[in-house]
């Protein structure tokens, strides 16, 4: 395979990298690396307990079922189905809300049919089209996990469907 240059310049190894490496920006990155690392356990702790306030949360709604609840997971995302409701419009009217959130897997975002992973997990389409997925920032809150929730019960009525005229993604 003939390799090509990403950027054109200096002859560093036989033309395929231009200029010197960036020191600064290598040194900068070890540094970002080591202060992940050293708040990797509170980090962890903080989106635990965020999730689990958030799930804790969808069990109190109706026609919500969280996905691989007991399975080892990322503990900063939660993907959960809210049954017979679209994804997609459920997201939208989140938007309008101010919550980001996902639709899908992620493995799926932005695809047309449903997520092929969750449909291996054993969901149906159906399932799979009505799936969210939450993911938390460091930054976030448990009063923005509150705030999410009551706009998921806002949303949703007794029967899992969109409340009110509206037709419409959660990092918090």
């Amino acid at each position: 395979t003939r390799m090509r240059p990403l950027m054109r310049g200096g002859a560093q190894e036989r033309g395929r990298r231009a200029g010197t490496e960036n020191v600064p920006g290598i040194a900068g990155f070890g540094a970002a690396a080591l202060e992940a690392r050293s708040n990797l356990e509170a980090r962890t702790a903080h989106f635990l307990q965020l999730r689990s306030r958030l799930e804790d949360g969808l069990d109190e709604i109706e026609n919500v079922k969280i996905i691989a609840r007991e399975a080892p997971r990322a503990p900063h995302i939660s993907s959960f189905i809210v049954k017979g409701v679209r994804a997609e419009s459920l997201a939208l009217n989140l938007d309008l809300k101010g919550f980001a959130v996902g639709t899908g897997s992620a493995c799926a975002s932005g695809a047309l049919e449903p997520s092929h992973v969750l449909g291996a997990m054993g969901y149906s389409a159906s399932e799979a089209k009505s799936a969210l997925r939450v993911s938390f920032g460091v930054q976030n809150t448990e009063a923005e996990v509150d705030e999410f929730l009551a706009a998921l019960r806002e949303m949703t009525n007794r029967n899992g469907t969109l409340s009110g005229r509206s037709t419409s993604h959660f990092t918090l």
